[in-house]
């Protein structure tokens, strides 16, 4: 068993010959991969399976769309949705999720035509009254509206804000890890 990462993985598809092939490569986070992943791929192994969601994000180019789209690039930006399009193989959607609630379903569900379903029950959505300020007791997306100045790339109060959330989020649970994510 080798683990790599993509970058890692087209060394060995590169240094690979024919007879050292591995008997099967899984490639997860597909959507993550461009066209020449795929490839390298099916070098390294005589049998592929790739695991991903056509929905998320594809990977992140520094081309602009205008130049993107004059190229037709996008088939080799958006490998795995290309392949999932042109693929003579099965293809397989899950529908059930078992980390979502059904309102997150539901809305999550958006991207999928409404087929998500969700596996957890109502009472499996524990949310602490005292965060019910910021979160939909029944879970899913929270849209909390606040002031911003123009121009303002630093929003101290949108920041404070947000301190806050997780400062209340993490004080009630303590064994809990939150990430934010914030555009530069």
């Amino acid at each position: 068993i080798t683990l790599a990462t993509f970058y890692k993985a087209s060394d060995y598809a590169r240094d690979m010959d024919k007879d050292s092939k591995f008997d099967i490569v899984i490639m997860d986070e597909a959507s993550q991969a461009f066209s020449a992943m795929f490839a390298a791929c099916c070098k390294m192994g005589r049998r592929q399976l790739w695991v991903g969601d056509t929905k998320q994000m594809p990977p992140i180019v520094l081309l602009s769309q205008e130049r993107i789209l004059r190229n037709n690039y996008i088939p080799y930006i958006e490998g795995f949705q290309f392949v999932a399009d042109h693929s003579s193989e099965p293809v397989y959607q899950l529908t059930a999720t078992r980390r979502y609630g059904k309102r997150a379903a539901e809305f999550t569900g958006l991207f999928y035509n409404g087929s998500l379903e969700t596996k957890v029950s109502q009472q499996d959505i524990l949310i602490p009254e005292r965060l019910k300020t910021y979160l939909s007791p029944n879970g899913g997306p929270a849209y909390i509206p606040v002031n911003l100045n123009v121009g303002d790339l630093r929003p101290s109060n949108a920041i404070d804000y947000v301190v806050s959330i997780v400062r209340d989020y993490l004080t009630i649970n303590p064994k809990k890890e939150i990430a934010v994510l914030a555009h530069q």
